[in-house]
Parts: structure tokens; sequence; C-alpha cells
């Protein structure tokens, strides 16, 4: 998977209202003393542990959240690395467009300008 496709589906995965809220509750290191385990984070959603067992795996998948045996549960964290490449790259998404993508789409205009001269 290129690094487009992982920001892809990193941003579909956090684009959920359930994940952002599971985001928010988790800690940004594994902790048995702040423990984010799946029957905690189903009460405080106030949700089915198997719908939350379901968005943990979304997340895990797309690397912005680990989990880890410890403390007699799976505990889950946020991939602080993750998080902060999204953050980092985010910004770029929508700033200016690289050379030759920017001159074709000024291309694509002028073209559509001319057919519309024409009628």
């Amino acid at each position: 998977m290129d690094r487009v496709e992982k920001l892809g589906q990193q941003l579909k995965a956090i684009g959920d209202p359930v994940r952002l809220r599971l985001l928010n509750l988790l800690p940004p290191e594994p902790d048995c003393n702040h423990a984010s385990n799946v029957t905690l984070l189903a009460e405080q959603l106030g949700m089915p542990q198997p719908t939350v067992s379901h968005h943990l795996k979304v997340l895990k998948e797309a690397d912005i959240i680990r989990g880890k045996k410890m403390c007699r549960d799976v505990i889950y964290w946020i991939n602080q690395e993750s998080a902060d490449h999204i953050l980092r790259v985010l910004p770029l998404v929508f700033g200016p467009l690289p050379e030759p993508v920017a001159e074709k789409s000024k291309r694509v205009v002028k073209t559509g300008q001319s057919k519309a001269k024409a009628r």
C-alpha cells in the first residue's frame, strides 16, 4: 500500500463519529493504571461491546491505534507516530497542487471555456 492509499484508509477510519469519540477516550501510551479495554470503552460510549470491538479493529487496521494484552485484558492506545504523521500530512492535502497537476487542470479549464464559447 502506498502512502496516499494508507492516508486514505486512515482518514476513512477516523471519519466515523464513533471512532472519533473512541480516539478521544484512548490514552497516548499503554498504561495499566488508565487501561482502555473494550468493556470499559463500551460502557463509556453506551454501546454494545461487539460494536466497539468492530470500531477498534478498523482503527487498528489503519494503524491509528495499537492494542496489546496487558493487565488481564487487551488494552488500546493511540499510535502517536501515526497520529503525528496524519497531522503533518493533512495540511499538504489542501495545499497548492504540484506544478504538473496544476498545469493540467488549467488546460482542462481552458478547453472547457473554449467549448462553452463555441456554443
